[in-house]
């Protein structure tokens, strides 16, 4: 083959509208599959992934006057409840004691950009990516390392997304 070739299929996808489309359907894909991985296997795909969603939001929320790092974890509990009562969407956080924390959300559907946008479908293993958010948030707040779980989630049919954490 002639590596010289001007145009060949991945320069028609990646140049053209279809590039979209291909993404949609190899996350898709990737999300089908995922839903046949264990827990532990689908947080070690989503690891990376979290940390970009995490910067991605980390930056939202600054440009809107939130600064992560000026907290301790009993006034980022405070401030994330002034945040969702104001921004919304339903939910809560509340301390359950010194060293863990509760968050609830009831947005009414799976609020992954990737699902939004319809790049994936939602799927309980998705939920991996904003578990290891929030302990990437809490980590940044409390300089510790942090332990959460995924409780709940709409993925899986729930009526909210649960997450709880502990600082170790």
């Amino acid at each position: 083959m002639d590596d010289k070739r001007k145009h060949d299929f991945s320069d028609t996808i990646a140049q053209s509208d279809m590039i979209n489309d291909y993404t949609k359907g190899w996350l898709n894909a990737v999300s089908e599959a995922m839903k046949e991985f264990d827990s532990e296997t689908a947080e070690k795909i989503t690891m990376r992934a979290a940390h970009v969603c995490e910067k991605n939001w980390h930056d939202h929320m600054s440009e809107h006057g939130y600064d992560l790092n000026s907290h301790d974890l009993p006034s980022f509990v405070k401030s994330l409840n002034e945040h969702v009562k104001e921004q919304g969407p339903e939910g809560y956080a509340r301390m359950e004691d010194k060293d863990s924390v509760i968050v609830v959300f009831k947005p009414g559907k799976c609020v992954c950009p990737l699902v939004v946008s319809g790049y994936m479908k939602p799927s309980f293993n998705l939920c991996s990516c904003p578990n290891r958010v929030f302990e990437i948030t809490l980590e940044k707040v409390t300089l510790k390392n942090v332990k959460s779980e995924c409780i709940s989630s709409f993925a899986a049919g729930d009526d909210s997304c649960t997450f709880r954490a502990r600082v170790l």
